[in-house]
Formats: C-alpha cells, sequence, structure tokens
C-alpha cells in the first residue's frame, strides 16, 4: 500500500519528511517508510510518498496521517484519511 500526498510549502524554509505513521481512533498506529524526491522549497509544491511493503495491521479508518521532518520541529497532519478495503 502506498499513499502519494501532494504538499504545498508556506514556510519560508524548505521542508523534507524524515518519519510518517498512520493511526486511528483506537490508537492503533503504523510507521510508514517515507519516499520524497527533494526538499519542497519555500512557498513551493511537492510530493511526499508514504507506504508499507507488507499488507499492514487492520487499521479502523477514518485515520490520523502525520508527517514530520528531522527532529520533528514541523508536522504535516492530515485527519479523516479512508483508505479502500483490502478485502
Amino acid at each position: 500500500m502506498a499513499v502519494r500526498v501532494h504538499l504545498l510549502n508556506q514556510a519560508s524554509t524548505p521542508w523534507r519528511a524524515a518519519g510518517a505513521v498512520l493511526s486511528d481512533g483506537s490508537g492503533r498506529k503504523l510507521e510508514l517508510l517515507v519516499w520524497q524526491q527533494g526538499p519542497i522549497a519555500p512557498g513551493g509544491e511537492g510530493v511526499v510518498v508514504v507506504g508499507v511493503q507488507r499488507a499492514p495491521a487492520r487499521l479502523r479508518c477514518p485515520c490520523g496521517l502525520e508527517l514530520w521532518e528531522e527532529g520533528r520541529a514541523r508536522i504535516v497532519t492530515l485527519r479523516q484519511v479512508n483508505f479502500p478495503s483490502t478485502e
């Protein structure tokens, strides 16, 4: 499973994802792999791909998706994320 996230960097410094986690309302969390071609320039747009290499544990969506940069100085939080059923 992989998800492509389009982001706009409204900050004055570049942004590069260092980690991501998907969590459901019951507190279950799934750490995700992160791929990004390069930092998103200030005022620029970019794509971050997050996913897992194996079938993920069952989460009850809607879920929350958090992406963060090194040191977690800036965190992007997306709420109400839904995925199609894999059953």
